[in-house]
């Protein structure tokens, strides 16, 4: 058995395998990982810290050593990134994929409710670094929900460059599955 991946929803994103990019990437890489698609942080938990508590033991059950692939989208990555807070460095994840992450460069659609789920933008980045592996970034240039700029700033967090398409939005039309579907599995990769 090849990489762990867990992926982490959209607050509010249907996991239905029919209607979002999640099942698409998990099936794709069936044949070599172990995948699974976690609920949404809003199904569970109205802020990304409660949902990294209630998640870990999946999460770490999942991510055995260095070779565990964690998969955040919009909320999800923010909670992503909540979860990497919380870890021991003997937990490092190998590679984190943060999709359409808002971290409080403006604009952000809704940014209040944002603010509010994430529990403020005072991110703990050195504890963040310490219990990431390789992170790649994806972020569309025509993102309405969540301002590119975001990914610089990311990207600024990590050493590292942010993949942006021109299209693709927000990821969660058709547009931006068939972008993501395409390009993910090549990141998943070590």
């Amino acid at each position: 058995m090849g990489k762990s991946v867990y992926i982490v929803p959209d607050a509010a994103a249907s996991v239905k395998e029919e209607s979002n990019w999640y099942h698409l990437y998990k099936n794709r890489l069936r044949r070599l990982n172990e995948a699974r698609v976690g609920k949404s942080p809003d199904e569970i938990a109205p802020t990304a810290a409660a949902w990294a508590e209630d998640q870990a033991e999946a999460i770490n059950e999942l991510h055995a050593g260095k070779d565990g692939v964690l998969v955040g989208h919009g909320y999800g990555a923010v909670a992503v990134l909540r979860f990497l807070e919380r870890q021991q460095q003997e937990q490092q994840v190998g590679r984190v994929i943060l999709v359409s992450t808002p971290i409080g460069v403006p604009p952000i659609r809704d940014a209040e409710a944002t603010e509010a789920f994430s529990g403020g933008y005072n991110f703990d980045w050195d504890t963040i670094r310490k219990n990431t592996g390789h992170v790649s970034i994806f972020h569309a240039f025509n993102d309405p929900e969540v301002s590119v700029a975001n990914a610089a700033a990311l990207a600024g967090q990590f050493g590292t460059v942010a993949f942006v398409p021109g299209g693709g939005g927000h990821f969660n039309t058709e547009e931006g599955i068939a972008t993501l579907t395409t390009f993910l599995p090549i990141f998943s990769k070590g």
